[in-house]
């Protein structure tokens, strides 16, 4: 669960909330140089290549057992299977099954910010470094006000 904060600009007094930190269906990077986060999905829209094992209690319609996947029958996506997934942020909440470093290498170069420096995943544990969305001042009062999703 990422974390829910307000900020205050101290230069324009431009006010926002910011969501910092992963996400249930999403992982968040932040751009090294400017500070424009980025969300990513967690999870790869494809089953579990580890298998689940539902209690009988639980074995409904679109919710089941499955064994593991055979390393050599999980779907691997291409170049414009990701770029389609990464704009449907609807279907994110589908993905079951790790990335795989090659996707992940994909989607961060897909995914890249205007300045084109690198991306770097968040931390909960650090203190948000953003920057004022109105006059891009780092001069911001920055107050945690919950949790979302």
């Amino acid at each position: 669960m990422a974390t829910l904060y307000k900020t205050r600009c101290d230069s324009c007094s431009e006010e926002a909330e910011i969501s910092w930190g992963d996400g249930m269906f999403y992982l968040q990077y932040q751009c090294k140089c400017c500070l424009k986060l980025f969300h990513l999905p967690r999870n790869a829209p494809r089953q579990n290549r580890n298998g689940r094992e539902v209690p009988k209690f639980l074995v409904k319609d679109g919710f089941k057992s499955f064994p593991p996947t055979p390393t050599n029958q999980i779907i691997r996506f291409s170049v414009q299977e990701i770029v389609s997934y990464l704009n449907n942020q609807i279907q994110w909440q589908y993905g079951d099954d790790e990335w795989d470093t090659y996707e992940i290498d994909q989607i961060l170069s897909l995914v890249s910010c205007e300045c084109e420096s690198d991306l770097v995943a968040t931390s909960k544990e650090k203190i948000p470094k953003l920057k004022c969305q109105t006059c891009n001042s780092s001069r911001l009062q920055t107050h945690c006000v919950g949790s979302s999703d």
